[in-house]
Formats: C-alpha cells, sequence, structure tokens
C-alpha cells in the first residue's frame, strides 16, 4: 500500500511542477507578456479595464483598441462573460498586465489545489487512505483542469469556489456558503446556476437568500459603474454571444471546434443541423425528468450523487467548454466512496469514466494529425465519435449518474460521507400509486 501511495504522491508532484512550469513560469519570464488567443485571461481583464473606466466592455470596436494599446493584443475582442466578471477581476486592473497575469496564473495552479483539498474534505478521506491519494492525483492530473489552468481560463477559480460552497452547505455554514455561491456564479453562471437549484429544491432558504443579496449586491456594483442601461447592455452582450456562438462564430459547432466545446450540440449538428439545439434539450428534458423522479422517490439519497448528477446534467444542452468539466470532480467523493451496495458497479463505472478525462486532448488533435494518414482521419467515425469523444463520455457519465440514483430511489443506500439531507418539496412529489 505504501508504494501506491509514494507512487501517487510522485505523479501529484510532476503534475504540479508542470503546471506551474508551463503555467505560471512563462508569466514570470515574459513569454506571456503579449496575451495570445490561447490565453483565456486577456479578455476578461480588458473588459474589467474597461468597466473600471466607466465604459462599455462589449463595444467591441472600443474593447479591440484598449486591447491593442494596453496589452498589444492584435485580435478582436469580443467578450462573453457577464459584466459581473468584469466587476470582480476589476481589482487587478489596477496591476500592469504582467503583474496580474502572474499572480492570475498562480492562482489558476492554487485554484486547483483547493478543489483537491475540498473533495477531501467533502468525502471526509484520511490522510492515510489510498482513496485521498488516488483523488488528488486524478485532479492534479485531469486534461480539461489541466488545460484551463495553462491558458488560465476564470472556470478554474468559479469551480473551486463553487466546490467551496458546496462544502460550507455541508457544515450547514449557509450564510457563508450563499455569498461564496454567489461570487462563483458571477464569474462562470453556467457552472454554478445548478448549485443553487440545487440547493432550492432542498429547502436551504438561509442558503437562497444569502445568495440573492449577495447577488444583487453585485449586480448593483456591476451596474452603477457602466454608462448604459441595462437593456442596452443585455443588447450589447446578446449581440457578442451571438457573434460567438451563432453560425461561423468562433464557437460555432465545427470540426474545428471538437476537443473545445462539450455539450450534446457538438455531436448532433453535423448528423441533424440546426434540429441540434431541439434534440439536445430534448435528452436533457428527459434526464431532468428521470432526476427528479429518482431523488423524489429517495429524500436521503447521497447529496453528492445527485447534485454530480445535476451538473452533469447541466452539461449536455448549452454551451461549456472543455475546462467546465472541473465541477464534475465533484462525482469522485461519491464513486470512491466505501460502500459495498447494490450500486458498487455503477460507482467503478462513473470512476473509469472520470479517468478517461485524463486522456490528452492532443492525442486526437496535433498528434492524429502528426501520424495518422487522411482517409482515417476523414471518416465518420473519426469524425462524429474519435473527435468529439469528450461529449461521449459525458453523455455516458450521466446515463451511470441516472443509473445509480434510480437504483437507490427506495432508500436507505447513503455512504458515510454523505452531508446534510433535506427531502424536495412536496409540490414536486411524484403521486405513485400504493405509496
Amino acid at each position: 500500500m505504501r508504494i501506491y501511495k509514494a507512487a501517487l504522491a510522485v505523479l501529484v508532484l510532476l503534475m504540479v511542477g508542470d503546471l506551474v512550469h508551463r503555467g505560471v513560469v512563462p508569466a514570470v519570464t515574459g513569454r506571456k507578456s503579449v496575451p495570445s488567443s490561447s490565453n483565456d485571461f486577456a479578455g476578461p481583464w480588458i473588459g474589467a479595464w474597461m468597466w473600471r473606466h466607466g465604459q462599455n466592455p462589449y463595444d467591441v470596436a472600443l474593447t479591440s483598441e484598449v486591447g491593442r494599446q494596453s496589452l498589444r493584443y492584435d485580435r478582436p475582442v469580443v467578450l462573453i462573460y457577464p459584466a459581473t466578471t468584469c466587476m470582480l477581476l476589476s481589482p487587478f486592473t489596477f496591476l500592469s498586465w504582467k503583474t496580474a497575469n502572474f499572480l492570475w496564473s498562480l492562482l489558476c495552479v492554487v485554484g486547483v489545489a483547493a478543489i483537491a483539498l475540498v473533495l477531501l474534505k467533502l468525502g471526509r478521506f484520511k490522510s492515510e487512505d489510498i482513496r485521498s491519494w488516488l483523488l488528488v492525483a486524478i485532479v492534479f492530473s485531469l486534461t480539461p483542469l489541466r488545460a484551463g489552468v495553462l491558458v488560465e481560463n476564470p472556470a478554474i477559480v468559479s469551480i473551486a469556489l463553487c466546490l467551496a460552497a458546496v462544502y460550507l452547505a455541508s457544515l450547514e455554514k449557509d450564510i457563508a456558503s450563499g455569498i461564496v455561491l454567489a461570487m462563483a456564479t458571477a464569474l462562470k453562471p453556467n457552472l454554478c446556476v445548478w448549485v443553487l437549484l440545487f440547493y432550492l429544491l432542498r429547502r436551504r432558504w438561509r442558503l437562497s437568500m444569502s445568495f440573492i443579496v449577495s447577488g444583487a449586491v453585485i449586480t448593483s456594483v456591476t451596474l452603477a459603474r457602466l454608462p448604459l442601461s441595462p437593456s442596452r447592455l443585455l443588447a450589447n452582450y446578446m449581440q457578442n454571444i451571438q457573434e460567438t456562438l451563432g453560425p461561423g462564430g468562433s464557437n460555432a459547432f465545427g470540426t474545428g471546434n471538437h476537443l473545445g466545446l462539450l455539450d450534446l450540440q457538438v455531436v448532433l449538428y453535423p448528423m441533424v443541423g440546426r434540429a441540434a439545439s431541439v434534440l439536445a434539450y430534448l435528452v436533457f428534458a428527459i434526464g431532468l425528468s428521470i432526476w427528479f423522479w429518482a431523488v423524489q422517490r429517495n429524500p436521503s439519497c447521497p447529496e453528492t450523487l445527485a447534485l454530480s448528477s445535476l451538473l452533469a446534467l447541466g452539461f449536455l444542452p448549452i454551451y461549456h467548454r472543455a475546462y467546465d468539466v472541473g465541477i464534475l470532480t465533484l462525482t469522485l467523493c461519491w464513486a470512491l466512496g466505501r460502500a459495498g451496495d447494490r450500486v458498487g458497479l455503477l460507482r467503478r463505472t462513473t470512476l473509469i469514466l472520470m479517468l478517461l478525462f485524463l486522456i490528452p486532448e492532443r492525442l486526437f488533435g496535433s498528434f492524429s494529425v502528426a501520424h495518422l494518414p487522411d482517409n482515417v482521419r476523414s471518416t465518420p467515425w473519426w469524425y462524429l465519435i474519435v473527435m468529439p469523444h469528450s461529449v461521449w463520455i459525458l453523455l455516458l457519465l450521466n446515463i451511470a449518474l441516472l443509473c445509480a440514483l434510480v437504483q437507490l430511489r427506495h432508500g436507505g443506500e447513503g455512504s458515510r460521507s454523505d452531508y446534510r439531507r433535506k427531502p424536495l418539496p412536496a409540490a414536486l412529489s411524484l403521486k405513485v400509486a400504493g405509496l
């Protein structure tokens, strides 16, 4: 057992060293002094600078000019982050770009460490337990998290805050949890809104009110600094969203985006075209209905399982980048749980599916271009299955988690690693004959 712990510890040290070498050191040496398209912090930093100076961060012409003058950024800046992100990141704009970039890259590495620590606390894993070492090794080796750190994507910090809010909620520190969750949502709404929904359904009213008040304060401060009305701000924001995600946009559903996007529309669009969005929402609606039914039938089901399943469902219909998968590390708290129940096979299946996210994306990108012939890479199976493999993994993960919830629907199968449980409100009850 000790040799396994030693091997995992060495792996963690190597992964941390690699993150620091490729993520932080370039910011210190100046190799990231001129941001490129692979730096996801540049756009929000420019938007935060615009917000601090009372200008519209969604004015593409103006933000692009600021980027050229202050950062020598030679690409158009089309900001699709909410204005609240600009407000929260505004303290970094008091620093030079080089200093701000270094601190943010360091914060991203710290964010991954915080994710691992919070998961250990949530799962109540002991330091002498091999599962603790395995969990930390998986977190630091997870390709989406590592990619997020290397490009300094704000999702990493948002995920760390979101999981911290879940941990605070497990300690019943609802006010603190609501504040932290509001900050996480202000950075990355499409990740954290599902956590809020979960606690609303669990009737965690203090937590929800804390979130609402904190969110209202953040939103009010954000809007107070902007020189345009909320309606015009929303119109500008939606225009940027359309320019980025619409047909021909940089994040539209095309073959060049299979490695970057992570929602069901990616694999559906090549087959059914514009109907992909409708089908993705239909699959989501079916999955959500099963989730409600299963959780309602077993109010005491493991919260780590129920929340992980809801988060995974949230990936199916709407835009997500691969970095967002980091939030699904929450499933490890359940998958690595010590329980000899009837869902043991599904625990192992979930763990294996999460381990598949360790596969480097380069294996299907630059490596395949250099080593595989064109007749292989041009086949439908490569285009529809191999390239968007992460989407299929995500779909299988959803199925495994939902199956586990259904099998546990009769109750009494919670594990000792699960925290406070509350039943869903009676208004959501499914009236089943004989119950």
